[in-house]
């Protein structure tokens, strides 16, 4: 991954991304913002393992991190159910537990929760 020319042009390149509907460049600077964030720092935690694992799945567009350690990742509708089943096997291997899901669609800010089963 390239090193961000500024947080601040990387903003304005990921804005004018989605304006643009480019979610592939938009995905991009977030995997890329995030990832210069943890080889700075945290190179080692949980959330840095959990980001790495979820991008180097390679089905998502892009994954962030919240600050209290939850991931996000932009997924095709028609990849979701195979992400997640994948990202919950890598993280069952790493971490040996499971995750939930909470599911999103931006068009009508509809949030659908799948539980492990």
């Amino acid at each position: 991954m390239s090193v961000p020319e500024s947080p601040q042009e990387d903003t304005r390149k990921a804005a004018e991304a989605l304006n643009c509907g480019d979610l592939a460049e938009f995905g991009r600077l977030l995997n890329r913002h995030y990832a210069s964030y943890f080889s700075e720092h945290h190179k080692k935690s949980a959330a840095a393992k959990l980001f790495n694992t979820a991008v180097n799945l390679g089905d998502a567009y892009g994954s962030g991190i919240t600050r209290d350690g939850r991931l996000y990742s932009i997924v095709k509708n028609s990849m979701a159910d195979s992400y997640m089943q994948n990202l919950n096997r890598e993280y069952k291997q790493y971490f040996g537990g499971s995750l939930d899901f909470y599911v999103t669609r931006a068009e009508d800010s509809g949030i659908r929760y799948v539980p492990e089963n």
